[in-house]
């Protein structure tokens, strides 16, 4: 779509990234993915959704990620892809990975998380703007704190709203699934096992957006 090329463009003219914007959506029930997609579970693989965006931003490839591609169960459980039966799963899972100092400072941690995604879909699809199949529902731009500054200035400009930042303890790849402007900074899970540098942080906002970003 020329329109997300152009966008590609001059994020990466105005900003000098050094990868990919990235662009991100989730496939309706009743869609096939797209021609060419890259799935973990293509190549006998399961994947953390933070280890595949990763990829796609790096290596410009388009990919995709349904339930039987991601390993990660809380990252599953927040796309809306899995269902737990134990409510308490998570707050355990935070508690058991050292995330908090005791149980209950555990399960105030997994309250404080967005809540699962409740529109159906079949998976997510992360692809380089310039490649996009579709239109992304958000759009994430990986960078240093100073060029995430120049984007944030942008948005100030336009909507006179200042762009508050997070920082993500875990599940970055849910917290950058927003409807309103964000800088995250990712958690140590997406440091650990996706390769995300210590400088980097990303920009999260609606793919609505778009337009206002790049005025």
């Amino acid at each position: 779509m020329e329109k997300y090329e152009n966008a590609h463009r001059i994020i990466v003219e105005t900003t000098h990234v050094a990868t990919e914007p990235l662009g991100l959506a989730l496939l309706p029930v009743d869609e096939p993915w797209p021609e060419g997609v890259l799935r973990p579970s293509q190549q006998g693989l399961k994947s953390t959704v933070c280890q595949w965006t990763n990829f796609a931003r790096r290596e410009g490839t388009v990919v995709g990620l349904g339930v039987e591609d991601i390993g990660c169960i809380p990252s599953a459980v927040a796309f809306g892809l899995k269902k737990l039966k134990d409510p308490n799963a998570i707050a355990n899972f935070f508690n058991d990975m050292g995330y908090a100092a005791t149980p209950e400072i555990a399960a105030d941690i997994a309250k404080g998380l967005r809540p699962p995604i409740t529109q159906p879909h079949k998976g997510i699809l992360a692809f380089p703007l310039k490649a996009a199949p579709r239109d992304p529902d958000v759009i994430w731009v990986y960078g240093t704190p100073a060029q995430m500054t120049r984007l944030t200035i942008g948005l100030l400009h336009e909507t006179g709203q200042v762009v508050p930042s997070m920082v993500a303890g875990g599940l970055s790849c849910r917290t950058g699934f927003v409807d309103e402007p964000f800088v995250v900074s990712p958690g140590r899970g997406e440091r650990l096992l996706a390769g995300t540098s210590p400088e980097e942080v990303f920009m999260a906002l609606p793919g609505t957006m778009l337009e206002t970003l790049l005025k």
